[in-house]
């Protein structure tokens, strides 16, 4: 992927993840990141800045997590360069929303928020998602063996999950492999995952569908799965919910 920055020279930018190792470049580096806040663009307390200026707060728009983050400095950055005003990218930005699926808030009842993050099918989307995710999590996970190994994940869950409902064929698996960091308990459906995880929320959490396994051994495909966790958490009693 270097590749795309040797047509550049001296008078354009090359916006790239901070931290990158690159070969030196001809054009202006401009750089960004959600965890490293010396960089040019980066998520400083919840707010998206362009070096000194706090632009908008990453929870004022639709996109969670820490990936997200990171495309709202780049495309921050991007505008800058090509002189865009702050103001029509900020409205830009607010108004985006992500593509269903991923990371995609659902509904917000009793203070609790629910995520739609059924294209997670595999362990590292599952962790990038937990991580990204506001307060402790409720997590609703499991799926089709893929032969993935999902003790590899302890560290990340620990302390942020402070349950999973498990579903499918690697329910079994999982509850080993997160036995003694993740209290977690099996469930026969989707349906009844949603039903007890609003059961168990509090306000300030979230109820996250982030499977880290593939769809197939219970749905067509992530699109139904999703779909069905939607119309769940539809579901529950509309007086409680806000979206």
């Amino acid at each position: 992927k270097n590749r795309i920055f040797e047509n550049q020279t001296g008078e354009d930018v090359a916006v790239i993840q901070q931290g990158l190792s690159l070969p030196k470049l001809a054009a202006r580096t401009v750089t960004f990141s959600a965890t490293d806040g010396s960089a040019d663009y980066a998520l400083r307390d919840g707010w998206l800045c362009a070096g000194a200026d706090r632009v908008m707060r990453q929870d004022e728009t639709k996109l969670r997590g820490p990936h997200n983050a990171e495309n709202l400095l780049a495309a921050l950055a991007v505008a800058d360069a090509e002189k865009i005003s702050r103001e029509a990218v900020k409205k830009a930005c607010l108004e985006y929303r992500p593509l269903p699926h991923r990371c995609e808030v659902v509904a917000i009842r009793d203070g609790v928020t629910w995520i739609n993050d059924s294209k997670a099918t595999n362990p590292d989307a599952m962790e990038r998602a937990v991580s990204g995710a506001e307060g402790t999590v409720i997590l609703i996970a499991g799926g089709k063996d893929k032969g993935f190994d999902f003790s590899v994940s302890r560290n990340q869950l620990a302390g942020k999950v402070r349950g999973a409902l498990l579903l499918g064929e690697m329910a079994v698996k999982m509850e080993k492999a997160w036995s003694g960091v993740v209290p977690c308990r099996r469930v026969e459906s989707l349906e009844e995952a949603v039903e007890r995880a609003a059961q168990m929320a509090v306000t300030g959490e979230t109820v996250l569908l982030s499977p880290g396994c593939s769809s197939y051994d219970m749905f067509k495909n992530f699109e139904e799965r999703g779909e069905k966790y939607r119309q769940c958490v539809n579901a529950l009693p509309e007086e409680k919910k806000k979206k």
